[in-house]
């Protein structure tokens, strides 16, 4: 038999792992930008078939790699809308109030705008910083890097981290001071004061021109590296550096355009924990009824083979004893009163000749001109000399007609009698009533009548 030993992966696949291990640990950082001369979308902002192709070369050349994805401001619309309060409610009422205003500007209705755009929003001290991003970028960004099975942890504004590491560096709150987020042909403007921000806008710019402003702090933009250094902090120890960009982590989620699941409330965990604590005690208690199901089943098991046993005993003892003892004269055995009378009632019914008394009725109601409809018979009220009760229902023409037959029969009476719900014409006449007449008579006279 021939031995097979273990095949090492090539030298060629050892850095493609490498490569997917350090992307597991630290996600790249990629930033898509347009063309400056790029032509402008029929939704105001330039297309992004330049930058798609672009997307889909990094993908095939980092199949199966983690990647946060920036976007260009100039795909992006963002305000910042002053509104009082905080939380959801907040959040809800300025992303209402830019959408409106962006759809006005735009010349779309509100639910056309809706459909073509995707909104994300941050509640900042004094408002709420809201953005929006084309649906159809996103969509096909997100389906060239599913294609590629790259995973896309984050996307959102290339500027989202930097500019939050910036508004926390805790500027003396009497000044306001500014930040110029550059890219190539464009230029975000950021106007703060201390760490709450006050005006956001955006503006073309060429990029043979000086556009910078003076006195203000500037962060440009490179593609290859993601903008997460603090812009004129450059004083600042790295660990501090590191805490506030990992304090932005949070504040930046918020812009994230990757549609990002909902972050569980902290009750949750709460609940979740008392759930899998009322699981296992739930868990514990059945197991113990399983358990003593268990005993239980056993023991009517033993108890049942005990009876088996007890009542062959039993069986083989009396049929000792039977042998044993002098065989007893066979005899009828006697019966109580009311055993007797039901035993002659029953006798009596078996032994009535009902063909023939069936006959008997069918002629006397022939003989009285009526047609039979039903007939029933009932062995309740029956006795020693009473015999069964009879309820016929038949066609007749008139009441004397009823009445003959009812006379016709033995205790014959007569109970009702009506209108045909469909009359009908025979030979004899025309039928329009129903009649319903009962009949009860002895046994003897009844046997009488069948002869």
């Amino acid at each position: 038999m021939a031995l097979r030993w273990p095949v090492m992966p090539s030298m060629r696949a050892l850095p493609r792992l490498g490569q997917w291990r350090s992307a597991w640990r630290e996600p790249a950082w990629v930033c898509l930008v347009p063309a400056v001369d790029a032509a402008s979308s029929p939704m105001g902002v330039p297309v992004h078939d330049q930058a798609l192709l672009q997307w889909r070369q990094w993908c095939e050349a980092h199949p199966g790699q983690r990647a946060r994805l920036g976007l260009s401001a100039r795909w992006l619309l963002s305000a910042v809308v002053p509104i009082a309060g905080r939380g959801a409610a907040a959040r809800r009422e300025a992303m209402g109030e830019a959408e409106s205003r962006w759809a006005h500007l735009l010349g779309l209705e509100f639910t056309v705008w809706r459909e073509r755009w995707a909104t994300r929003a941050v509640v900042l001290p004094q408002g709420v910083l809201v953005c929006a991003a084309p649906r159809a970028l996103l969509d096909d960004m997100g389906a060239v890097a599913r294609h590629h099975h790259v995973t896309v942890q984050w996307v959102g504004p290339w500027w989202a981290t930097g500019l939050k590491a910036w508004l926390t560096r805790g500027e003396d709150a009497t000044h306001s001071r500014t930040l110029a987020l550059h890219e190539a042909g464009w230029l975000v403007h950021v106007q703060a004061q201390a760490d709450k921000l006050t005006g956001l806008w955006a503006e073309p710019v060429r990029d043979d021109v000086q556009t910078l402003p003076a006195g203000g702090d500037a962060l440009q933009l490179i593609p290859a590296q993601e903008p997460g250094v603090l812009p004129g902090a450059k004083h600042q120890r790295a660990w501090l550096a590191r805490c506030l960009l990992r304090k932005a982590e949070s504040w930046s989620a918020a812009l994230d355009f990757n549609n990002p699941r909902a972050r569980p409330a902290p009750w949750a965990w709460a609940l979740l924990v008392a759930g899998l604590a009322s699981v296992l005690w739930t868990a514990d208690q059945v197991d113990a009824l399983q358990t003593r199901q268990l005993e239980a089943q056993e023991q009517l098991k033993r108890l049942g083979r005990a009876d088996r046993v007890a009542r062959v005993e039993r069986a083989a003892l009396a049929r000792t004893e039977q042998a044993e003892a002098p065989r007893a004269a066979a005899s009828a055995p006697t019966l109580e009163s009311a055993a007797a009378d039901e035993a002659v009632n029953m006798v009596r019914a078996l032994a009535f000749p009902w063909p023939d008394m069936l006959a008997q009725m069918e002629r006397s109601a022939s003989h009285a001109g009526a047609v039979m409809l039903s007939m029933s018979t009932s062995l309740d009220d029956v006795g020693r000399s009473t015999g069964p009760t009879w309820r016929l229902q038949a066609a007749v023409r008139d009441d004397a007609a009823a009445l003959g037959w009812a006379d016709s029969l033995p205790a014959g009476r007569l109970i009702s009698r009506a209108s045909l719900a469909a009359p009908f014409m025979t030979a004899q006449g025309a039928y329009g009533l129903k009649a319903e007449v009962q009949a009860q008579s002895t046994w003897m006279a009844l046997m009488e009548t069948a002869r």
